[in-house]
Order: C-alpha cells, then sequence, then structure tokens
C-alpha cells in the first residue's frame, strides 16, 4: 500500500511539472501552447535570433540567407554556432526537419506557405516580425522569452533597453513627448 501512495505520488508531482511548465502565448494564428521548455529552437528571421540571444538561448538552426555575416556581430557573440536553414523565405524543411527542432519560430508573411509542413516537424509558433510596430516587436520579444523559460530574463532585458531608450530621450530633450527615435541595427 506504502509503495502504491509513493508511486501515485510521484505520477501526480511529474503531471504537475510538466503541466505547470506548460506555457502559452497569442500567436498569429490565435493561441499557442507550449508543453516543456524546448531545448532545439529553429528560428526562421532575424528578430527571433536577436530575441533568443538576449536571454542566451542558441538556436540549432537559422534562417540566414546562408549568409553567417547576416546575424550582427553582437547577436553573434551571445550564441553558439547553429546549422543554416536556407533563406527566410525559402527554408529548407529537410535541414529543418534533420535537426530535430522541438520548436520552430516562423513569420506568417514568409511561412503561411508552409505552416502545416513546419508543425509536422515540430510544434511551430507564428510571429509577424516583418510587418510589426517597435511595440509589438518588444511584446514578440517577451513572448518567446516566456517559451523558452526565461520569462524573467526577457523582462530584465526588456526594462534594461526601455531604461536606455528613455536615458536617450532625456539627453534630447524630449523625455515626455511625442517623439521618434530611430535606431539602425542593419546596414
Amino acid at each position: 500500500m506504502k509503495k502504491l501512495f509513493k508511486t501515485t505520488l510521484a505520477s501526480a508531482l511529474l503531471m504537475a511539472s510538466a503541466f505547470a511548465s506548460a506555457v502559452t502565448v497569442k500567436d498569429a494564428k490565435g493561441e499557442f501552447t507550449l508543453d516543456k521548455t524546448p531545448s532545439r529552437v529553429v528560428a526562421l528571421e532575424y528578430s527571433f535570433v536577436d530575441a533568443l540571444a538576449q536571454v542566451s538561448v542558441s538556436p540549432v538552426g537559422v534562417a540566414d540567407d546562408n549568409k553567417v555575416d547576416r546575424i550582427l556581430p553582437q547577436v553573434r557573440e551571445k550564441i553558439t554556432a547553429w546549422q543554416s536553414v536556407g533563406t527566410r523565405s525559402q527554408p529548407s524543411l529537410e535541414v529543418i526537419a534533420s535537426l530535430k527542432p522541438d520548436l520552430i519560430i516562423a513569420d506568417p508573411s514568409r511561412h503561411t506557405a508552409v505552416f502545416e509542413e513546419l508543425k509536422k516537424i515540430a510544434p511551430t509558433v507564428m510571429f509577424d516580425s516583418r510587418h510589426e510596430s517597435y511595440q509589438e516587436n518588444l511584446e514578440t520579444a517577451q513572448k518567446i522569452g516566456d517559451l523558452v523559460g526565461k520569462s524573467a530574463e526577457m523582462k530584465a532585458k526588456i526594462n534594461e533597453h526601455n531604461d536606455y531608450i528613455a536615458n536617450i530621450a532625456k539627453n534630447l530633450g524630449v523625455q515626455g513627448k511625442k517623439s521618434l527615435i530611430w535606431y539602425f541595427s542593419r546596414r
């Protein structure tokens, strides 16, 4: 009887821990739920790689347009080497499948046509990268942080970024005013 109780308790705790790690976010398709923290992520847009790098998560695959230097040096410094999965507009499904990802981060404006194929490979979340506003980009970064089990770390990075931008606005004398600060991170 004691052994049965221990086994039942262990099973209940295991189920509870699996449930506790489930994360649901809103994406371009509606609600997306991931049951466990992924360890093998494929990112199909640069902004997704940037977000992962901010919380020290190295994707196993990146749609880097077959050019490693398309990923900013300061982002490359934060992540380990990855396998190119081809171009952002036409990622190689075969290469993605060979990486055995447990999460694929895709963009609806580029990847809707292959969404069903991607879902057969791994859970696939769809975030708008190409047409996002600045605020939406920050919100997406937080959702990515949530999905990879780095919620608090991403929130801290976003707060740090917001403080940096506020300091720039203060130094420019535009704090509290409607203004636009352009920051170009790509050539």
